[in-house]
């Protein structure tokens, strides 16, 4: 389905269909008439894919190398707006001390600038790995919480000389009809939750491509399930080394006291494999149920176990005295050397 919205042209495959036949040359004229919109222009916003807004990190691509993916005409790329030049320059200087024992195939990292320096400590060991990983795939919160259960984009993000979108894992997750997913280019590079990893990956695994999955707080228990079950059965599939990332924060909105005592009841429901009671958390406990429960499904199936490392909140890096924080977690599932 093709709408048109505020923000521009949304392609949406949805797992409701309409009772409604369209012969073969109707189609051919709507494929026509929307194709190249969809394959070249889908500009959600004008202002969205510029090089050299602000927060940028300097240096990006002002070029598209349209043959990487094979494309006809250039396409804009993604911005990277959640992190400034210093910031990252700050966090990669100091990165947080991991001593993570193995192979990391997955991980729970955050996505607030709060602790970016967890999320570089993540990243720098994870860089042990560099040459083996083929493709990141990023499950974080869409944090608007609209569109569909799943927001997708096939661009490329414009940080270096590019961060390249695995295409062929976004066009197959768009065209599987049992999970409601859309392709919006906007919301994919406005929501921190995925871009703010971008520039860490760029620095500590290059060359590695991304595949980004904005995941929906609608997304019930079973459309989870199968969601794991999909990715799970593409990577296998696939043949791809990839390294499963769920960019995830924990408690939201409380004292340091209260989101210490929430973090504790989300510990033991990770570590005890409670998928059902995680589902049933709200923003309190984590805001990306589904993110961590794909996670610790995928895990199973790989048959490790997670392993917390880090935990911390907001008043750990910005001082005492807030009246509210945000919590976070270094989770990791690693195969021995």
């Amino acid at each position: 389905m093709t709408m048109f919205g505020e923000k521009g042209l949304v392609v949406i495959n949805s797992n409701r269909t309409m009772p409604v036949t369209i012969t073969v040359a109707v189609v051919a004229a709507i494929v026509a008439i929307f194709a190249p919109r969809f394959f070249v222009s889908l500009d959600i916003s004008p202002e969205s894919s510029q090089v050299g807004e602000a927060g940028e990190i300097p240096g990006q691509a002002q070029n598209h190398d349209a043959s990487r993916h094979g494309d006809a005409l250039l396409s804009p790329m993604l911005a990277i707006r959640h992190i400034t030049h210093d910031e990252f320059n700050q966090a990669i200087a100091n990165p947080r001390p991991y001593d993570i024992d193995g192979f990391i195939m997955a991980g729970v990292v955050p996505h607030h600038i709060t602790a970016a320096t967890m999320i570089s400590g993540f990243f720098s060991q994870a860089s042990a790995f560099a040459d083996y990983y083929d493709l990141v795939i990023i499950l974080g919160p869409n944090h608007t919480g609209d569109l569909a259960n799943v927001v997708l984009s096939y661009r490329d993000w414009g940080v270096g000389e590019g961060v390249f979108t695995h295409r062929g894992f976004v066009n197959d997750l768009m065209y599987e009809h049992n999970i409601s997913t859309v392709i919006c280019h906007y919301r994919s590079e406005v929501d921190h939750s995925a871009s703010i990893l971008i520039p860490f990956i760029y620095h500590y695994l290059p060359g590695v491509e991304v595949a980004s999955v904005l995941l929906n707080r609608s997304l019930n228990f079973g459309e989870t399930l199968y969601l794991y079950w999909w990715i799970s059965e593409w990577v296998n599939r696939s043949g791809k080394n990839v390294l499963l990332v769920a960019s995830i924060d924990f408690s939201h909105f409380l004292t340091p006291a209260q989101a210490m005592a929430r973090d504790r009841i989300t510990t033991d429901a990770i570590l005890n494999g409670d998928y059902r009671f995680i589902h049933g958390l709200n923003y309190h406990y984590l805001d990306s149920a589904a993110a961590m429960i794909i996670f610790m499904k995928y895990l199973e199936w790989l048959g490790i176990s997670p392993q917390i490392i880090d935990h911390a909140d907001a008043s750990e890096f910005l001082g005492p005295g807030l009246d509210e924080t945000t919590s976070y977690k270094i989770i990791v599932g690693t195969r021995p050397t």
